[in-house]
């Protein structure tokens, strides 16, 4: 069952560089995300700006470099591409996309089940449809429920992408798969992520017709 999300202040910082770091803390105090980096898109060519996550689950560093964003100079800026975060979970941060500005009020969000069908524990798991996820400490057999900006309404394509590295430390082979939009819309649209040991499977529930 998804806990409700709580938006939780960030600490902000810029260093002599132009490096922008932000610090997000978990409801719970178990976890910190911190965005180290760019979150700007240079405004000339030949440059490139990156945001990347380093979290912390107390002392313990569990990813360090993870790219959240990148930009050249046609691309959007991190805070145009997102408007905000929140915690769904203890384990679960979520970057919100800009998107969710752009669909009518009460427009239903996609709905995403990430499943561990893998007989050892995650670490860390990325997870990016319309919002971006990170996810940490997914134990083996367990389910999560996401609900996401939903795509349908600005877009023909459902997009996710999935990698991550198990609690061993190797990699969990990426994934991901667009999904053409049925229209008319009569329920949410559901997708799952299935982490198997060799490989992520991702694919659409079946609509009611």
């Amino acid at each position: 069952m998804l806990v409700v999300g709580i938006t939780m202040a960030a600490a902000a910082a810029c260093d002599a560089s132009g490096q922008d770091t932000v610090e997000y803390g978990s409801p719970g105090g178990v976890y910190t995300v911190q965005l180290i980096g760019r979150k700007t898109a240079p405004k000339i060519p030949f440059f490139e700006h990156t945001l990347r996550a380093r979290v912390m689950k107390g002392s313990e560093r569990i990813v360090d470099g993870w790219e959240v964003h990148f930009a050249d100079w046609f691309d959007s800026a991190f805070e145009d591409q997102y408007v905000g975060s929140d915690w769904p979970a203890e384990n679960v941060f979520r970057l919100k996309s800009a998107g969710s500005q752009r669909t009518v009020q009460g427009t239903p969000e996609d709905h995403v089940t990430v499943e561990n069908n893998a007989e050892r524990s995650i670490r860390f798991l990325s997870v990016r449809a319309a919002d971006s996820y990170l996810i940490f400490d997914l134990e083996s057999g367990s389910k999560l429920e996401l609900k996401t900006t939903a795509q349908w309404p600005v877009a023909d394509f459902s997009a996710i992408e999935v990698a991550g590295t198990w609690a061993n430390g190797t990699t969990i082979p990426t994934a991901s798969a667009t999904f053409e939009v049925r229209r008319p819309i009569n329920a949410p649209p559901q997708f799952v992520i299935d982490i198997q040991p060799t490989r992520v499977r991702l694919y659409e529930v079946p609509r009611p017709n």
